[in-house]
């Protein structure tokens, strides 16, 4: 089984958050929330409660951490932690970010000679090449486009793990077909 962590914080998107939790979940894999706080709050006052604090979880018994968009991008670029974590997940395992998440990567240099996408008005020139697709893929890095490109995102973190039949049943369940 898969495990897989998500990193939020207040200001995190809803739908960049919950499409690709709930995918996972219904494929099967253990989905883990975290933050540094036990509530966190989204960008539209949804309020989370996160399964462990960040400073708390073993990074180790991760495949892959999933970091979604939001007003938490702000807060995040200058967070230790989550810099950490996601340094981590970069180096040893998988990272799945989507929308403003992408352009902390491209900040630490993890963009270099790299295809990827992300909220198409925050792109700078990160030393890789820019697709604009909705979802991209290149080695351990997944990237999304924005919230509107959830479910795709979410399919391509299943395809990552080689899940494609899991990919074509939930989107006969969901009619997403």
């Amino acid at each position: 089984m898969e495990n897989i962590l998500f990193v939020i914080n207040d200001g995190f998107e809803e739908v960049e958050t919950i499409t690709p939790y709930d995918l996972l979940k219904r494929a099967g894999f253990n989905v883990v929330l975290a933050s540094n706080d036990i509530y966190v709050k989204g960008s539209h006052d949804l309020i989370v409660k996160s399964d462990e604090l960040l400073r708390m979880v073993d990074f180790k018994k991760f495949d892959m951490v999933v970091l979604s968009g939001g007003r938490q991008y702000q807060h995040n670029k200058e967070d230790k932690l989550y810099l950490e974590c996601l340094r981590y997940f970069y180096e040893k395992k998988a990272v799945a970010a989507i929308c403003a998440t992408p352009t902390i990567l491209g900040e630490n240099g993890m963009l270099l000679d790299k295809k990827y996408t992300l909220f198409t008005p925050m792109n700078k020139n990160f030393g890789g090449e820019f697709t604009n697709a909705r979802v991209q893929r290149d080695s351990n890095i997944i990237t999304g486009r924005s919230c509107g490109t959830a479910l795709d995102f979410a399919y391509e973190i299943l395809r990552y793990f080689g899940k494609d039949e899991l990919v074509e049943k939930i989107k006969e369940d969901i009619l997403d077909k």
